[in-house]
C-alpha cells in the first residue's frame, strides 16, 4: 500500500462533520506488534463522543431531554491521562489491522481502540442518581442497525503536529484534538489502505421509569445521527471478514467511530506468499 504525497495548503474538506446536539474529539491512536513495540507510523483517528444530547419520550407522552458527558482520559496532554482508559468503564481491545494481514483474527500487527463494553454514570435532577449502562457489543447482536462502510486513508491537517509530538516521545501512544479542528485533505485519498467498520445508525435498548408506584418497562429505539459518517465513507466490498462475522468489518461501542486509517508500511511487514519478510 503506498501512501500519497502530502498535498500543500490548507485541507480542502472537513471530516468532522457532527451534528449540533453533539461535541466530539478525535484521537490518533498508533499501532503496535507480538513483540509490543510502538509503531507511530500505523495509526487510526478514531472520532469520540465528549457532550451528546438527546429527546425521549415518555408513557404519558412527555419528551425529555438529555445531556450526556463522556470522560475518555485519553489524551497524554491533559490532567488524568490514563492509558487503560477510564475506571469506571470495563472496556476490550479491538485489533484493527491492515486486510492484507494473513490471519486478521491473530494480527501480526493492529491498531489497539479500545471500546466499552459497561460504563457507569451519575445524574438525575440532584445528580445522586447512579447508573450502569451494558453495551452489546458481540456478534449476535440484534440490539442495532448498522451500515458497513469502508474508511480509508487521507491526509490530515494534524498530521505534522501529531508527528512532532511522537518524534519528541517515541513510546507515545496518541494524539488528540478537538473534532471541530480536524480536518482531512480530500485531495490525497489513498483507497488502498482502508478498514471496513460498522457505523450505527439505530439502538434498541430497554428502559424504566416509576409509575404510580410501580416500575414499568418499555423497549426504547435511538437514532444516532450518523448520516455523516456513512456520507464521508466509501462503499464496502466485504472480502475480508474476521471470525464470527466481525473484526472485520469492525464493531465499536455506539460512542465512537473510526474516521481515517494510516497502515504506511504495515501490509510489507508479512507477505502472504512468502511469510515474514
Amino acid at each position: 500500500m503506498s501512501k500519497p504525497k502530502r498535498a500543500s495548503g490548507r485541507p480542502s474538506n472537513p471530516v468532522t462533520n457532527a451534528p449540533h446536539s453533539r461535541q466530539t474529539h478525535v484521537v490518533r491512536i498508533v499501532g503496535t506488534n507480538k513483540n509490543g513495540d510502538v509503531l507511530q507510523d500505523i495509526w487510526a483517528d478514531v472520532e469520540r463522543m465528549d457532550i451528546a444530547k438527546n429527546t425521549t419520550q415518555s408513557t404519558d407522552g412527555y419528551w425529555q431531554g438529555l445531556q450526556r458527558k463522556f470522560r475518555w482520559s485519553d489524551d497524554p496532554d491533559a490532567d488524568g491521562y490514563n492509558e487503560e482508559g477510564t475506571p469506571s468503564r470495563s472496556t476490550v481491545i479491538v485489533k484493527v489491522c491492515s486486510p492484507d494481514e494473513t490471519d486478521v483474527n491473530d494480527p501480526e500487527v493492529w491498531i489497539p481502540i479500545r471500546v466499552i463494553k459497561s460504563l457507569k454514570a451519575s445524574g438525575g435532577s440532584t445528580g445522586d442518581q447512579n447508573y450502569q449502562e451494558r453495551l452489546l457489543n458481540d456478534e449476535l447482536n440484534d440490539t442495532r442497525k448498522v451500515t458497513v462502510r469502508r474508511i480509508v486513508h487521507y491526509d490530515a491537517n494534524i498530521d505534522d503536529e501529531a508527528q512532532a509530538a511522537f518524534d519528541d516521545d517515541p513510546e507515545r501512544k496518541a494524539f488528540v484534538v478537538p473534532g471541530g479542528k480536524y480536518e482531512k485533505d480530500t485531495s490525497t485519498k489513498d483507497d488502498g489502505q482502508f478498514v471496513e467498520h460498522e457505523i450505527i445508525e439505530f439502538l434498541k435498548h430497554r428502559s424504566n421509569e416509576r409509575k404510580e408506584g410501580v416500575d414499568v418497562y418499555r423497549g426504547v429505539q435511538t437514532k444516532l445521527l450518523n448520516q455523516y459518517l456513512i456520507d464521508e465513507s466509501d462503499e464496502p466490498d466485504g472480502e475480508v471478514v474476521g471470525k464470527d462475522g466481525i473484526n472485520p468489518p469492525y464493531r465499536l461501542d455506539p460512542y465512537q467511530n473510526i474516521v481515517n486509517i494510516n497502515f504506511g508500511d504495515a501490509a510489507e511487514f508479512y507477505d502472504k506468499a512468502k511469510g515474514r519478510v
